[in-house]
């Protein structure tokens, strides 16, 4: 019986990907997508076979861990609310010829940071899997102490939310390297010196120190 599960928020290409991660793992993975049911059931019996379906009240509801996997700014129209006592994975990027200009963004604030203001008090949100592509992320995932594993950056405020997390990413495949805060997670963010770099545990480790 799998114990370590984990909740989904989107079907889009990161989202399946992780789940096949996760499965790979010894996680089960349960995913929601913004669309119809149906639509869910499709797309992720093709792209992510290995996971489950749910409504997202029903995922939210039974998962402490869930993977934010939408476009940027698409968490408005989530049921923020129900995310108190949960940890949230945010795998969102601000593009911001695509989402328009956001005033705190402009001023300095990490897209992450403004996802955690937003949300109850007690959500603890884990900003990392979005400075690598859904594609490395199954090139580049690798067995524990493989000479092929990559590193992926973990930022976040909350000690027990990362270290949850970052069992996770041991788990689906690559090294956690803690980045720092969430205010300090705009080096993972696009244009940032983390994004969509490939680089092993001792190198990220350089890089960000």
């Amino acid at each position: 019986m799998i114990e370590n599960k984990l909740g989904i928020i989107g079907n889009g290409k990161s989202g399946c990907t992780i789940a096949r991660l996760a499965y790979a793992g010894g996680w089960q993975a349960t995913i929601s997508g913004t669309g119809s049911a149906t639509r869910t059931r499709t797309v992720t019996s093709i792209f992510a076979p290995d996971a489950l379906v749910a409504e997202t009240s029903e995922l939210i509801a039974s998962h402490e861990m869930i993977v934010i996997a939408v476009p940027m700014f698409g968490w408005k129209w989530l049921p923020l609310e129900s995310f108190a006592g949960r940890i949230l994975i945010d795998v969102m990027n601000y593009w911001p010829e695509v989402d328009g200009p956001t005033y705190e963004y402009e001023q300095g604030v990490a897209s992450s940071q403004i996802f955690q203001d937003a949300l109850p008090a007690t959500t603890s949100v884990v900003k990392t899997f979005n400075h690598i592509g859904h594609h490395n992320m199954l090139l580049y995932a690798a067995a524990k102490g493989s000479p092929a594993r990559k590193a992926l950056a973990v930022a976040g405020d909350d000690e027990t939310a990362i270290a949850k997390v970052s069992q996770f990413v041991d788990d689906a495949g690559f090294d956690p390297v803690y980045a720092g805060t969430l205010a300090e997670s705009r080096i993972m963010e696009p244009g940032g010196p983390v994004f969509d770099v490939s680089l092993n545990k001792s190198e990220l480790e350089d890089l960000l120190n």
